[in-house]
């Protein structure tokens, strides 16, 4: 099912990218990307990039449309004259890209670290006439971790196995205290990389 937006198609089919989690696990997933983002953000405003992503939100956030979520559409991603995020230098090598999304606010306490939540999702658009195609769309989410007496962020990593250069996508952000609905947010940054380089 497709849905018409400023000269571009949204596809729909909106689901997980299934490993070697049990179905149960599956079910998990799905329902905690239900409680932070979801369908909905596809009618939200976005702010539009180009080539890549290089953003930070401010800690409260609740748009219209799209429930606690950041929401972020990147045109051409990786693509410019020369091939490359920004332009200049020789053509990106495949693999080396990624979006990442990640806990920018405080650091939790130890006691509340494993439950600090960032999630994301990727939608592909597809533009007014082009031959178009499914493309890979996903919902991912990750949790805060302590390790060496420390607590290390959520992140979720789309790199290009899953979001493949020379194409839009619609990518969603969201960090919490907790997966549940209620959670307070915290800021969140959604930052592209080129061979481990930011995008500028």
């Amino acid at each position: 099912m497709f849905h018409s937006r400023s000269g571009w198609h949204w596809v729909v089919v909106f689901g997980l990218l299934v490993g070697c989690g049990s179905s149960s696990d599956v079910e998990q997933e799905q329902a905690q990307a239900e409680q932070a983002l979801g369908i909905e953000c596809l009618r939200a405003q976005s702010t539009i990039f180009t080539n890549g992503i290089s953003v930070t939100s401010p800690r409260t956030y609740n748009p219209p449309s799209c429930y606690k979520g950041q929401v972020y559409d990147v045109m051409d991603y990786e693509q410019s004259a020369s091939g490359t995020f920004g332009g200049g230098g020789a053509g990106p090598t495949v693999g080396t890209a990624s979006t990442v999304v990640t806990w920018a606010d405080d650091a939790p306490t130890l006691a509340a670290c494993p439950n600090a939540w960032v999630a994301s999702d990727l939608f592909l658009i597809v533009h007014e006439g082009s031959s178009g195609g499914s493309g890979p769309i996903a919902s991912r989410s990750g949790y805060g971790r302590v390790a060496g007496g420390a607590c290390e962020l959520p992140s979720v990593t789309w790199d290009n196995t899953i979001m493949p250069p020379g194409r839009s996508y619609r990518v969603t952000a969201t960090a919490r205290t907790s997966n549940t609905s209620a959670a307070p947010t915290r800021r969140v940054s959604t930052q592209s990389f080129l061979n481990g380089v930011p995008t500028p």
